[in-house]
């Protein structure tokens, strides 16, 4: 029994669309027993003959609508079913990057104000209130589930009439152009070496007739930072050798470069509340008697920050959206279960 092309990426699509209402706990062995079921019935039905989409969605119509064959799979009772689960994502996704985004404001006012000690008030906030508003998202959705007593009723009535087309897309796997990472490698690497090997030998000269006069770039404050920043530096060159390696950006490493993101923002406060005078001289500025030009710098110091933290904000955001869109049943693609 072979199946054509089309109809093996509609049974994968069959097998996914279920696999995403169930577990993580048991979700691969009930592919399995699913999967085994239905090429039995296929066997069965049409023995050695080719199976094209048409004959394939004859048994699917009969085995059932995905929904209702997954919640046959759940035991006991669950806090949310595979009826509001996808809602339930849905609502989480947008509560959550409507949160993220009211961060990246308070804490771009508050570094803009001066108040850096906000900054850090903001970012407390937020995590609490991330914490509070997914338990009250579970209690909205629980509460539905157990006051709808008629839900199960009414969607096993819609169960009956379903199409294929209501299947979830295989989700798609974008290949990493092989120049991206190796880019991303080199660049890192020497950025480590100016800050490791030649940060002494970063300075201005200023010369004045026969004089000449070394100013620093870099205060105290910046060395004593320099461990972390290179081992921020270093997991670039870690995210950039997996992705050499997978070619593609899976779920686990989405997640990963969310971790970046946000320690790139722990990294930012640290700079927002020491100031600019902390991490860097402004020696040769002042000896240019150009007020104007420390003010601007001072400026540019705190508008690049807030930048970097608003576009690093942005960027949690849109891989935690690639990350709920993106099907948790990933590994099940990979290890051929579908």
């Amino acid at each position: 029994m072979t199946m054509s092309d089309e109809a093996k990426k509609v049974f994968e699509r069959y097998l996914l669309s279920i696999a995403g209402r169930l577990p993580l706990r048991n979700r691969q062995g009930i592919i399995r027993e699913i999967k085994g079921a239905l090429l039995d019935m296929l066997d069965e039905r049409f023995h050695d003959e080719d199976i094209d989409q048409v004959k394939l969605e004859s048994v699917l119509k009969e085995f059932g609508n995905p929904a209702k064959v997954s919640r046959a799979y759940l035991q006991g009772d669950y806090i949310i079913g595979p009826e509001l689960l996808p809602y339930f994502r849905l609502a989480a996704a947008i509560t959550y990057t409507a949160m993220a985004i009211v961060m990246a404001v308070s804490i771009g006012l508050s570094a803009a104000a001066g108040n850096f000690a906000g900054v850090a008030e903001t970012l407390l906030g937020i995590f609490q209130g991330a914490l509070s508003v997914f338990a009250a998202l579970v209690l909205v959705f629980f509460v539905l589930q157990k006051t709808l007593p008629d839900l199960h009723e009414k969607l096993d009535s819609d169960f009956s009439v379903w199409h294929i087309g209501d299947l979830v897309e295989i989700p798609e796997q974008k290949r990493v152009k092989l120049s991206e990472p190796i880019a991303s490698i080199i660049a890192t690497a020497i950025l480590i070496s100016l800050v490791t090997i030649f940060i002494d030998r970063l300075q201005i000269r200023l010369s004045a007739g026969t004089a000449c006069v070394v100013y620093q770039i870099f205060q105290k404050g910046f060395y004593h930072i320099v461990p972390l920043l290179v081992f921020r530096w270093s997991l670039d060159i870690v995210l950039g050798v997996i992705l050499i390696i997978q070619r593609v950006r899976s779920r686990k490493v989405l997640v990963f470069e969310v971790l970046l993101a946000g320690f790139d923002i722990g990294i930012i406060i640290i700079f927002l509340i020491n100031g600019l005078d902390h991490f860097f001289s402004l020696d040769v500025l002042r000896s240019l008697d150009i007020p104007v030009l420390v003010s601007l710098m001072d400026w540019l110091y705190y508008g690049v920050l807030i930048l970097v933290l608003v576009l690093s904000t942005i960027d949690i955001v849109r891989k935690i959206i690639q990350i709920v869109r993106k099907p948790l049943f990933e590994d099940l693609v990979r290890s051929g279960d579908v």
